[in-house]
């Protein structure tokens, strides 16, 4: 297992632990595991959802500390990515879509 670590986080952290805001999750919006209900109670009573989209990472995953470069991925951003490099096909990442079993974002290169 721990031969895979380096390998398996980049590919988690690029849709996992990131920001989303689904309007069916009661918490609001989240980021890094910090719902928009727990930033106001937390951190700012009159946080809003770009102040949880904003937030840096907090946390050392290793023995390195993340430094995010850019702003967190929306959900599924990097799903057609993620399953290429997973071994799927561009046919087959157009098939799980059409079959609604992934909204991975379809890209053009296999």
């Amino acid at each position: 297992m721990k031969q895979n670590y380096a390998t398996c986080l980049p590919l988690l952290l690029k849709d996992e632990g990131g920001y989303s805001n689904d309007p069916r999750d009661p918490g609001g919006a989240t980021n890094f595991g910090i719902t928009l209900t727990d930033y106001r109670k937390y951190i700012d009573s009159e946080g809003t959802a770009d102040s949880v989209r904003n937030m840096k990472v907090a946390a050392a995953w290793s023995e390195t500390f993340a430094d995010p470069t850019r702003l967190a991925p929306r959900l599924n951003q990097h799903g057609a990515e993620i399953l290429r490099e997973a071994g799927f096909s561009t046919d087959e990442i157009a098939t799980l879509e059409r079959d609604g079993v992934t909204r991975a974002t379809h890209s053009p290169q296999d």
